[in-house]
C-alpha cells in the first residue's frame, strides 16, 4: 500500500501514483523476463488505485513509529486491488482517479464493482501499453 501527497503536495499526488503503478508493472515485466526459465509461469500482481482524503500521520512510540493513514480512500484502493483477479487484469482504477489525469473516455475498458454495499465505476487495465499511453500524457 502506498500513499501519495502525504507531504502536502496534492497536485502531484495523482500523477505520481499513476507513474508509480507503471514503474511497478514495468519492473514486474522485467523480473518475469529475467526469471522466465526458472518460473513455471509469470509472476502477477494486482494494483488498485483510488484518490481521496485521508488522515495521515506518524503513529507509535519513538522507537516504533510508522506512517499510517486512515479513511475510506485506502480501504477502497485495497478493495479495487482485490478485484484485479476476478476481472483478470493487472490494474483496477476508480473513475475518480481516472478523471484526475485524463478523460474517463480514455479508459481501455470499464466495469462497475461492488465494494461494501457501494457500486464504484472503474477502469480496467489489462496491458501495460494501455497504462503507458495515459501516463505519457501526464
Amino acid at each position: 500500500m502506498s500513499v501519495f501527497g502525504a507531504e502536502g503536495d496534492a497536485a502531484d499526488a495523482s500523477p505520481d501514483a499513476w507513474k508509480a503503478a507503471l514503474q511497478i508493472w514495468s519492473a514486474l515485466d522485467a523480473l518475469n523476463e529475467e526469471l522466465a526459465a526458472e518460473l513455471g509461469g509469470p509472476l502477477r500482481a494486482g494494483i488498485g488505485l483510488h484518490v481521496g482524503m485521508a488522515v495521515v500521520g506518524m503513529i507509535g512510540t519513538a522507537e516504533h513509529r510508522s506512517l499510517q493513514f486512515l479513511g475510506d480512500t485506502g480501504n477502497i484502493a485495497a478493495k479495487l486491488e482485490e478485484q484485479s483477479k476476478p476481472l483478470d487484469c493487472t490494474m483496477v482504477v476508480s473513475h475518480a482517479a481516472l478523471v484526475r489525469i485524463a478523460l474517463a473516455a480514455c479508459a481501455p475498458q470499464s466495469a462497475v464493482v461492488t465494494i461494501a454495499g457501494r457500486e464504484i465505476p472503474v477502469a480496467v487495465f489489462r496491458t501495460r501499453g494501455e497504462l503507458q499511453q495515459l501516463v505519457a500524457a501526464l
